[in-house]
């Protein structure tokens, strides 16, 4: 059975701030400080600095203890965690203190919850994504908490899934440095057995750069190649830049690549 009940009622909103940086002594040793930058969208927080108990005393942050769940309702809205440790905060988010001594829910099901439901609170309307919400609006949001039995179970089999596909994403990047390593293995050896070479200069009628300044571009025309649009063995025509035809007409035939020439890049 499952039990409806708006955030506002078993929690109290607590909010953050964001000591004088130009201040030093309100920095260093102390609290560790972050703002919502520093969460991951999977929830994870990776602080930077640290504010001291001068900083904390002459700003609007909080110290919240370890397990507590944040809510980013400003800048960066929609992302949640779960602190590994007693925190400060920025103004850009709420803190959810329980209002009773025995809460009735698991942190990390509340956790998985909330951002679950921000991800459709941050889209309102016809998908016209908001840039904020009020602590009445936090407060107004209805959660399930089934039985702790049920919250765990689901907490448990969310974490399941999670470190399986974090294992697939492992083996997916793997895969692709070992494709890369293939690749110029191949190379390696379609070209070892060579015992004639030459220099490039003495088979290419030239070889030149192109244009330094970037010429007028016109809606259609000439394709004019860009770094961005050369691929590994590819030409990627999105985003494509034109000139018109008199400029090309007018610009020396060595800096016009023709069907079957080879492009390499310098830079990039």
């Amino acid at each position: 059975m499952r039990e409806q009940i708006r955030l506002g009622k078993i929690f109290t909103l607590v909010g953050g701030g964001t000591p004088s940086t130009s201040k030093e002594k309100y920095w260093g040793n102390g609290v560790p400080w972050f703002s919502s930058a520093d969460i991951s969208l999977d929830g994870k927080i990776s602080c930077r600095r640290a504010v001291t108990p001068l900083g904390i005393q002459n700003s609007t942050t909080n110290v919240v203890p370890a397990q507590t769940v944040v809510v980013v309702t400003r800048v960066g809205l929609g992302k949640v965690a779960k602190l590994p440790c007693d925190m400060c905060f920025s103004q850009d988010m709420q803190a959810l203190r329980p209002i009773s001594q025995t809460p009735p829910y698991n942190e990390s099901f509340l956790m998985y919850q909330l951002s679950h439901i921000m991800s459709h609170v941050k889209f309102q309307g016809r998908g016209t994504t908001i840039s904020g919400i009020t602590k009445k609006q936090l407060s107004d949001i209805v959660l399930f908490l089934p039985p702790i039995v049920e919250q765990n179970r689901i907490v448990a089999r969310i974490e399941e899934l999670s470190s399986q596909l974090d294992a697939s994403v492992n083996e997916l990047k793997t895969a692709k440095e070992r494709l890369k390593v293939y690749r110029q293995a191949v190379l390696k050896e379609a070209f070892s057995p060579c015992s004639e070479r030459s220099t490039l200069g003495s088979i290419c009628r030239h070889i030149t750069d192109g244009d330094h300044m970037p010429p007028p571009k016109a809606k259609s025309g000439i394709p004019f190649i860009m770094i961005s649009n050369v691929n590994q063995n590819k030409i990627g025509w999105t985003n494509t830049a034109f000139v018109n035809k008199e400029y090309y007409d007018a610009i020396d035939e060595k800096r016009c690549p023709q069907n079957g020439d080879v492009l390499y890049t310098v830079t990039g």
